[in-house]
């Protein structure tokens, strides 16, 4: 079983390995990540952040860098 550090643990881990270009995983059975998350996501935000999924990812980095044969 996982330990418990509590949602706060994992905030602050989460916000201190923010930077650009970074693509988070979190585990859904943890439910410090659970806790977390919202706040994390107000707080990203605020710092100019966006949200999307790895097809976003994908599609972005093909308008940038088109993928050839």
């Amino acid at each position: 079983k996982d330990v418990r550090r509590g949602g706060d643990y994992a905030y602050n881990e989460l916000m201190t390995q923010l930077h650009p270009g970074v693509i988070v995983l979190m585990h859904t059975v943890a439910e410090d990540n659970a806790d977390a998350l919202p706040k994390f996501i107000k707080d990203a935000k605020a710092q100019g952040y966006t949200f999307g999924s790895i097809d976003d990812l994908v599609l972005e980095s093909e308008q940038i860098l088109p993928y050839s044969k």
